[in-house]
């Protein structure tokens, strides 16, 4: 949960390769799909929002920007 956070919060024009935080975080949740849509911790939004930020951060990231003035 603290990943969603962090990757919802994160300005998208600091979502690049040379931001370490960022891509360790990315890299995260790469390696830990199948574990994020297992876990019995998470709410299914929780899941499904880890798991979508899983494939493209930077794309959910701009849209929840987006969405969220509207």
């Amino acid at each position: 949960v603290q990943h969603l956070d962090y990757l919802l919060h994160i300005p998208v024009s600091q979502m690049t390769p040379d931001h370490t935080f960022y891509m360790e975080t990315a890299q995260y949740l790469k390696k830990n799909r199948r574990e994020i849509l297992l876990n019995p911790y998470l709410s299914k939004k929780e899941r499904r929002n880890l798991w979508l930020m899983s494939f493209a951060p930077r794309t959910l990231r701009a849209l929840h920007a987006r969405l969220k003035k509207a």
